[in-house]
């Protein structure tokens, strides 16, 4: 009987330990790799709380965000980091809500950057992302974008990359 509490104790360990695997990756590890281009454990995290989240979740949005600024720059649409510098001005860190203000200082920590540093970071490289999704948005179906047209475009381009598409997770 003490035999099969101890296996049981096992078994149930290693499903806590795989539950909860974003803590078991190096920044360098590589997650995905979309278009031949490596996207490290570092990149996801750089962007995204991945503490106590589902890591693959997180890397598929990831995958779907290169997707679209590959498909954008395919059709010429390029945004630079001057398009996008003056939403840190409308959004000025001071006056983000505390748990977001957590966020910033952790992953500033957690990154080797001051806050200021991180935040103007991560505030350039967000606003970059959606302004291109609503750039190609945009073109793809002009002023009549919905949910629906949306997640079936990223289903389709999911389908069209999946051979270009390695989740290493």
């Amino acid at each position: 009987m003490k035999i099969i509490r101890f296996w049981f104790a096992i078994l149930f360990i290693l499903f806590l330990f795989a539950c909860n695997n974003s803590a078991y990756y190096e920044d360098q590890d590589v997650v995905a790799i979309v278009l031949e281009n490596e996207i490290t454990y570092k990149d996801v995290r750089s962007l995204n709380n991945v503490e106590g989240k589902y890591l693959r979740d997180i890397v598929e949005h990831y995958i779907i965000q290169e997707l679209v600024i590959h498909e954008a720059t395919e059709l010429g649409i390029i945004v630079k980091d001057e398009d996008v510098s003056q939403v840190s001005t409308l959004f000025p860190i001071e006056e983000i809500n505390k748990e977001n203000q957590q966020f910033i200082e952790n992953q500033a920590n957690s990154l080797g950057m001051t806050i200021e540093e991180y935040y103007q970071f991560y505030i350039i490289e967000i606003s970059k992302r959606q302004e291109y999704m609503n750039r190609l948005l945009e073109f793809k179906f002009g002023d009549s974008i919905d949910s629906e047209k949306v997640n079936s475009y990223f289903e389709e381009l999911l389908i069209k990359y999946k051979d270009d598409i390695e989740i290493k997770l």
